[in-house]
């Protein structure tokens, strides 16, 4: 399987071409599609992600995205039906913190481990979160679900939620439901950077289950595309990544309402698009402001990512900035 930049033979005027090439390469300066820099091969489950270097006559493909300026330092659009990156700001090898945008891949590992139904204790772990981490205001005894504690990671983004979670499934992995909390996580995340090579993920590492800054905590804009497309093969995940918000009642009596931090689902953000799906929101000062976001239109599913943004809701300008240029494209025809 190749993913590629659309390969589009077009009848323009030489002028025209050259023109538009101009305009292309002023834009998006040594970011550009149009260099041949932009070429890398990663490998993808078992296949090969390529982002091809676009022919001189492919010009009017991007013609949706020559009117945008992004806030993000990073960004990319994806179409997940035709398998093809058809906006790309950076190339697809830069390495990015991935801040909380990590914790769509601690729920794929830890669903193979865990059953959603299974009750988890909150204990020892918390005391491994690190100050100024977002929280789903999980303590010590407080009895969830698995699928809740899902939920405490993608809604309200819980750094506690994670850590549960890991831990519940390290002592899984280990066989050995004694394992001290911080030996049960660091099985965790062994097994994710495990999980991540097995997967095709070769340029990501993680060091912790909920993505708090750490410098060999990163990954790739290739293995986020990767990253999303697991999150939406799994039904569980979306069904909480697409609720803006949610009454929890946990079984150990607590009740709690959790909001999304995604505001492209609140009806009542100036932000919301009924098609989003997800996915996750991601904050540190290193990573800025992030958002990996999905959206489906009838059976058309695209994957958009903008990376590195100064502000909160920049992210979510230029998500819908791309979005619309996505729909824009398809309804004229140009991909």
């Amino acid at each position: 399987m190749k993913v590629g930049i659309r390969k589009r033979y077009w009848l323009i005027p030489g002028v025209l071409v050259l023109t538009l090439s101009a305009c292309i390469y002023g834009f998006w300066g040594k970011a550009s599609l149009s260099t041949g820099a932009e070429k890398g091969v990663a490998a993808m489950a078992g296949e090969v992600l390529t982002v091809l270097e676009p022919p001189d006559k492919t010009v009017p493909s991007l013609l949706p995205f020559l009117k945008i300026r992004l806030w993000a330092e990073k960004a990319f659009v994806f179409d997940n039906r035709t398998e093809e990156v058809l906006y790309l700001k950076g190339t697809l090898q830069d390495r990015i913190y991935p801040a909380s945008i990590t914790k769509l891949y601690t729920v794929h590992v830890a669903l193979m481990y865990l059953q959603p139904e299974e009750v988890v204790t909150a204990g020892e772990e918390l005391d491994l979160l690190r100050p100024g981490s977002s929280i789903a205001f999980i303590r010590k005894g407080h009895r969830l679900t698995v699928d809740m504690l899902i939920e405490g990671m993608l809604l309200p983004s819980g750094n506690d939620a994670a850590y549960v979670l890991a831990a519940a499934a390290g002592r899984k992995i280990a066989e050995d439901q004694a394992l001290p909390a911080s030996e049960a996580v660091a099985v965790f995340v062994d097994e994710m950077n495990r999980r991540a090579q097995a997967e095709g993920l070769q340029e990501t590492r993680f060091t912790s289950p909920d993505g708090f800054h750490d410098d060999g905590h990163y990954t790739s804009m290739a293995d986020l595309i990767r990253i999303a497309r697991l999150a939406l093969s799994e039904e569980l995940i979306i069904q909480y990544t697409s609720l803006c918000r949610e009454k929890v009642f946990f079984a150990s009596g607590e009740t709690i309402t959790w909001n999304n931090t995604n505001l492209l689902l609140h009806p009542e953000s100036p932000f919301y698009r009924e098609e989003v799906i997800g996915l996750k929101t991601g904050r540190t000062p290193e990573a800025g402001y992030c958002l990996l976001a999905a959206a489906r239109s009838g059976d058309r599913e695209v994957i958009i990512a903008v990376l590195g943004c100064a502000e909160l809701n920049q992210r979510f300008e230029d998500a819908l900035k791309l979005l619309d240029a996505w729909e824009e494209g398809y309804k004229e025809g140009w991909f």
